[in-house]
């Protein structure tokens, strides 16, 4: 019992160092254009670099969070490193951001995104992995969208989509999680997948963003299949604001296209 409870209390300590910002860093990934080689937007990830958390990564994070009903105070830290790149975004290029469905209601979230004033160029990104109502979200989303936010839902194909959440929630984007991505060349099940959210990506008149795109193969069935924008590791890994996407990956694709 007295190990769980140094290791609780030095959590406690590195969750309310993060929420000062200390230790919380930002990179981002280009979504690029499939058949042009074109950046639509960057994603951002959070990083939390602290010695003590032996390198757990930003899931560990929010689950500790999570479990001290502290999402939104985290949620809110990762939030205002974010937005302070909006003024520097490059031209034309949105910004997306993860935001936890059980976080964007909370005081802590509302006050960072709603006090940031204008959010024009910036899409919230509501993830799937995790159940959520419009009724817990859709005053936050409406006034988000007021400022100019526009909306995404992240991690399409997770099991909780659903024709009429994404009505509501009227996204710019769905972004197909990386597990019906990677391996797609070899998986007419994964395709039959991906066909199915693309029609309900067409009812909400958002497009079909592509994650966890790693091979060449994986790229090409993409587009054959219609899906217009991708991010990944054949692109282009998460890094300091603001990377471009690889020339030799670019290439390759536009010498597919014009096969």
């Amino acid at each position: 019992m007295h190990s769980t409870n140094r290791f609780d209390a030095r959590w406690t300590a590195m969750l309310d160092d993060a929420f000062a910002g200390v230790g919380v860093k930002v990179h981002v990934q280009p979504v690029v254009e499939l058949t042009t080689g074109r950046v639509m937007s960057f994603e951002a990830f959070a990083r939390f670099d602290n010695p003590q958390a032996g390198g757990a990564g930003p899931v560990v994070w929010f689950a500790r969070a999570r479990e001290r009903g502290q999402v939104g105070e985290l949620q809110a830290a990762v939030l205002r490193e974010v937005l302070s790149l909006a003024p520097r975004l490059p031209g034309g290029a949105l910004l997306g951001v993860n935001v936890e469905p059980d976080a964007i209601a909370s005081p802590q979230t509302r006050e960072v995104l709603l006090d940031h004033g204008d959010l024009t160029g910036v899409v919230i990104e509501l993830t799937e992995h995790a159940p959520w109502s419009w009724s817990e979200v859709g005053p936050t989303v409406t006034e988000l969208r007021a400022r100019g936010a526009r909306m995404a839902i992240d991690d399409a194909g997770t099991g909780y989509a659903a024709l009429e959440k994404i009505a509501f929630l009227d996204p710019v984007t769905l972004k197909l999680d990386r597990s019906i991505v990677s391996g797609l060349a070899a998986s007419p099940d994964q395709e039959i997948a991906i066909d199915r959210l693309g029609t309900l990506a067409r009812h909400a008149g958002a497009v079909l963003v592509a994650e966890g795109v790693e091979s060449l193969d994986d790229a090409r069935r993409l587009i054959d299949c219609g899906v217009p924008y991708a991010q990944g590791y054949l692109l282009a890994p998460p890094g300091p604001p603001w990377p471009a996407p690889d020339p030799a990956a670019v290439h390759a694709l536009a010498r597919i296209t014009a096969a």
